[in-house]
């Protein structure tokens, strides 16, 4: 049985927006606060610098690949970190699942397991036989579900 690939790429709109939202955070208070425009150099460097600390970590999260073969599904970020492996053997179930974008990117840990996406409100749930779960996002969660169900069925 063939190699499944897919992706999860983030909304172009929600980074750029992220980025600016942020940015503006940071400028409209220091520009609020001086009386005569003339920043300190701490809060120069802390303008200037930050967009681009934010925009480094929203792509780092803004695509992730997803490679399902018979022994596991492989989830590796974009610039090949954080990665997970999930093995065909521990999945105890697999459904599509509805997920708010208030999650937002990345990788976050719940009371159930963990979620691992980069954007999208529809993503497969996959139920693991120790009794956690693991929620991901996928372009094509449809795809990636049959993907997955075949190789348990095998």
């Amino acid at each position: 049985m063939g190699e499944y690939s897919g992706v999860n790429r983030a909304n172009s709109q929600y980074l750029y927006g992220l980025i600016i939202l942020i940015t503006l955070a940071m400028w409209v208070p220091n520009l609020a606060l001086t009386r005569d425009y003339t920043l300190p150099l701490i809060s120069l460097i802390t303008i200037l610098i930050s967009p681009f600390i934010v925009a480094t970590i929203l792509l780092m999260f803004a695509k992730m690949s997803i490679t399902v073969d018979d022994a596991k599904i492989r989830l590796v970020f974009w610039w090949g970190f954080p990665k997970k492996e999930i093995l065909i053997n521990d999945i105890r179930a697999v459904e599509l699942h509805e997920l708010s974008y208030w999650w937002g990117t990345g990788v976050k840990k719940g009371k159930q397991g963990s979620i691992w996406r980069a954007w999208g409100k529809t993503t497969v749930l996959v139920k693991q036989s120790n009794g956690k779960s693991v929620t991901i996002g996928s372009d094509n969660p449809d795809e990636l579900l049959q993907a997955i169900r075949s190789r348990l069925n095998h």
